[in-house]
C-alpha cells in the first residue's frame, strides 16, 4: 500500500461524513474531531484486489476513527 493522498482542516471533515467511494461515512461525532484523513492504495501489481483505505486522525496524531476500505482507487 502506499499514501495517495492526505486531506486537511475543513475539506476531512466533510469528506469524513460522505459515504463510499468518496468517503468513509463516519459518524459525525468522529467526523467533527478529525483534523487529517489520509487515504492509501494497493499498488496495481500487488496479488489483493484493488482497494482504497481512510485513516482519520486528530489535531494530535491520533489514529480516531475506523479504518474504511472502499473497492478500487
Amino acid at each position: 500500500m502506499f499514501l495517495r493522498e492526505t486531506i486537511v482542516g475543513e475539506r476531512a471533515r466533510k469528506i469524513a461524513v460522505d459515504g463510499p467511494f468518496f468517503g468513509p461515512a463516519w459518524p459525525e461525532e468522529i467526523a467533527a474531531r478529525v483534523a487529517r484523513i489520509e487515504v492509501h492504495s494497493t499498488h496495481v501489481y500487488e496479488d489483493d484486489a484493488d482497494y482504497s483505505e481512510f485513516r482519520g486522525f486528530d489535531a494530535d496524531g491520533n489514529e480516531i476513527a475506523p479504518r474504511v476500505r472502499v473497492v478500487g482507487y
